[in-house]
């Protein structure tokens, strides 16, 4: 029988006196605990954006934005495209600090020059007016992001992670602590200081927190704990304000063994704040999401990913937990299967938010997944929801980037074909939550009758929208390792459309390949992904209707951060693909490639920049 190990336990946060930065940067994250440590290189380092190119390559430093995007910070009706850039130098010798530049939606979809009552898009840092902290070293602001309505007004806020930041109390420092920035929203799009700021922008760490012992578990937060690795917004309390959930993937978690407590390392933990009317964001009944299993946990990552969806329609917020290392016991007795992933599902509750007694684990060895467990293939490492039959709640599709093209079994042993290919897998919802009977599998070959390949990395990354504008929410699934005319490592997206049974390859229209356009080795197109309403709506006219009909659909943006521009080596670009309610999906019609050389986009392409590792 399969069974399930994992427990998550709340805790409350007290927090104490906010940290402050660290005088004195310390080295960039280091590998995993089960890897050889490598030799110290700190911050200031003339390779540090070398070395995190090189980790973005190997996926060390995986952006995490993926769910449901809604960023519309002045209020206009349409979305907002925020843009990581978290190799960005701000200033040039602070390499690596990070920025998030945002572009302002309209009817005429993006506009990163401003048009009439539509901002000029903006450049945000933490060397920027009025937000918290100080650009350092090696902060990575702009990894990970995620907008919601943190204080209830009519203007979406955006929530930067900044999971490199170094942080002190007194004398004790800790190197890559991280944190989360709020900047909030205005008539006049974000703001921060000026006329226009409806709310201070805040920031929040777990250094300077006290977490009370509750249930097996505590927390340390040690260096590298990644705070803001990843984001996620959502409604878990059902009062219609957002909150947010962050993850801290490397956070060491300690757990009681023959009586003595031993911290695992990098086991991971999920910070939950809740919102408030007018002030935003608070600590106040805060919550600390942990994984525990009765084996050691060093490694797991929980919290990698995130992403937040009503499963059962009640009207709150659940949030879906990726744990992409976890080891996981297909037999029972074993060998564990290493890194081969599990999905943490926490149920939101009105009234009283995340419910993590109610909480349950999924992973390759539930019943009714149809697939099995095998080592690295990182389950869970991207997440997207979306209510992809038009039911009214939201079903989770599940990025396995490391999936096999084939699985099969030699002389009792399981074994595979096409390593990395990767696959997603879709759960299905009800009134009761998510259901892993009658689940989905999706591969390439599965959309297209052919196209599995080793090392493709289908399902790296993930986004939901209604994309031909027909109530159901589709699916864009990034393949960037994808090679194409013996170009390697190109990259493609391919889009897989909802129907009344779910997403399916044969209803409505048929699944979709996007790629870039000329092809360039390595630039990984599809690394990062997010949709939303950008403009460019199409309106219906119908015999006898004098108003025509207002057809929205959804945009999706897709991240390029490794493609070079104007000769800067992974410099990085975004691509926007506009929907079409007429064409019935994703059209090349009016398509955008932004880079930091577009007109209007501030600052200009560097080498390494990785412009685009997360949209929002």
């Amino acid at each position: 029988m399969k069974t399930s190990l994992l427990i998550a336990t709340i805790a409350a946060l007290v927090c104490s006196p906010a940290a402050t930065e660290a005088v004195h940067p310390e080295p960039p994250p280091k590998p995993r605990n089960t890897q050889p440590a490598r030799p110290e290189i700190r911050k200031h380092s003339k390779f540090l954006k070398q070395l995190l190119r090189d980790l973005a390559r190997r996926d060390k430093t995986a952006a995490s934005s993926n769910g449901i995007a809604r960023g519309d910070y002045n209020g206009d009706g349409f979305a907002d495209l925020a843009i990581g850039i978290p190799s960005e130098d701000t200033p040039a010798e602070t390499a690596a600090s990070g920025a998030v530049v945002v572009i302002y939606g309209s009817a005429n979809g993006l506009r990163p020059e401003g048009d009439t009552g539509v901002p000029a898009a903006q450049f945000w840092s933490q060397n920027s007016p009025r937000i918290p902290g100080t650009s350092e070293a090696g902060d990575r602001f702009g990894t990970a992001l995620a907008a919601g309505e943190f204080n209830g007004d009519p203007f979406s806020d955006l929530a930067i992670g900044v999971p490199g930041e170094d942080l002190t109390v007194g004398t004790s420092a800790k190197s890559n602590a991280g944190r989360v920035v709020i900047i909030y929203g205005s008539p006049a799009g974000l703001a921060a200081s000026g006329s226009n700021v409806v709310r201070a922008s805040q920031s929040f760490d777990l250094f300077a927190a006290s977490l009370s012992l509750i249930s097996f578990a505590e927390s340390v937060v040690p260096d590298n704990a990644g705070l803001g690795q990843s984001l996620a917004w959502g409604d878990f309390n059902g009062d219609t304000i957002g909150d947010l959930a962050i993850g801290a993937p490397n956070l060491a978690v300690k757990y009681p063994r023959a009586f003595n407590f031993f911290a695992d390392t990098e086991s991971g933990g999920v910070w939950i704040l809740y919102g408030s009317l007018g002030n935003g964001l608070e600590t106040r009944g805060n919550q600390l999401a942990t994984v525990v299993d009765i084996r050691e946990t060093t490694g797991y990552h929980y919290g990698a990913a995130l992403a937040g969806g009503d499963f059962n329609g009640d009207g709150a917020t659940d949030l879906a937990v990726g744990v992409p290392d976890q080891n996981i016991d297909f037999s029972g007795f074993g060998p564990l299967q290493q890194r081969s992933g599990a999905v943490a599902i926490l149920p939101g509750r009105a009234g009283v938010g995340l419910d993590f007694g109610r909480g349950f684990q999924i992973s390759q060895s539930t019943n009714g997944i149809p697939s099995d467990p095998l080592p690295n293939e990182r389950f869970g490492f991207a997440l997207a929801a979306g209510d992809f039959d038009g039911d009214g709640r939201a079903e989770l599709a599940i990025g396995v980037p490391g999936q096999a093209g084939a699985e099969f079994v030699v002389n009792g042993n399981d074994a595979s074909l096409l390593r990395d290919a990767g696959a997603v897998h879709v759960l299905r919802s009800s009134a009761s939550g998510l259901l892993t009977t009658n689940s989905q599998y999706f591969n390439q070959t599965a959309l297209f009758g052919s196209g599995n390949e080793t090392g493709d990395a289908f399902g790296r990354a993930l986004a939901a929208g209604d994309f031909n504008g027909d109530g159901r929410a589709d699916l864009a699934i990034g393949v960037p390792r994808e090679d194409v005319a013996s170009v390697s490592n190109v990259g493609e997206v391919n889009v897989l459309y909802g129907s009344a049974v779910g997403l399916s390859t044969i209803a409505v229209r048929a699944p979709q390949s996007l790629r870039d356009s000329p092809l360039q080795a390595g630039a990984e197109f599809g690394r990062a992904l997010s949709a939303w309403n950008f403009g460019r709506d199409e309106f219906e006219r119908r015999p006898f209707i004098s108003v025509p009909i207002r057809r929205p659909t959804a945009d999706l943006a897709v991240g390029v951060p490794l493609k070079d521009v104007s000769g800067q080596i992974d410099a990085g670009a975004m691509h926007i693909f506009y929907g079409s309610y007429f064409e019935r999906g994703l059209t090349r019609t009016g398509e955008q490639e932004i880079t930091q050389e577009s007109p209007g986009v501030p600052g200009s392409s560097e080498a390494r920049d990785l412009f685009g590792s997360a949209g929002y």
